[in-house]
């Protein structure tokens, strides 16, 4: 299915990092390509600098903090820009600030990017910054 490359990007968790490269090989890994080209060079750097980490781009995922880690994942699901953006869990191993950054950020993402964004949470204050809350009870969703 060629759908998910152009409406929407599920990967919105920490994944275990190729070994070797750096955040921009990282997040450019998506796309299946060994070196980057200049295209998707620009995509990835751009990604990188909407969630605040172009100064980190040569950095490895060793070298980044939780919150930074999923501010790479988020980057990787912004690149190509998908309409609909699914987010598992993104503050649940965060600590509260990082959280509100993440929250934040996807904040942003939905107000100035237009971009739809549907978060799984457990987390409470992730949820009352949704327009709209479900509820999962034993197999039901309700509202």
């Amino acid at each position: 299915i060629y759908l998910r490359e152009w409406l929407i990007n599920v990967n919105v968790s920490r994944t275990q990092p190729v070994p070797g490269t750096d955040v921009r090989i990282h997040s450019g890994f998506y796309f299946g390509y060994v070196s980057l080209q200049d295209f998707v060079r620009a995509h990835v750097e751009a990604a990188l600098e909407l969630v605040g980490l172009g100064d980190r781009m040569q950095h490895y995922p060793k070298q980044l903090s939780g919150g930074q880690e999923q501010r790479v994942a988020i980057a990787r699901a912004v690149v190509t820009d998908p309409t609909i953006i699914v987010a598992d869990e993104p503050t649940g191993d965060l600590d509260k600030i990082s959280a509100e950054e993440i929250l934040t950020l996807l904040e942003r993402l939905n107000k100035e990017s237009r971009k739809t964004i549907v978060m799984v949470t457990h987390d409470p204050r992730a949820a009352v910054k949704a327009h709209k809350v479900m509820h999962l009870d034993k197999g039901e969703l309700t509202s």
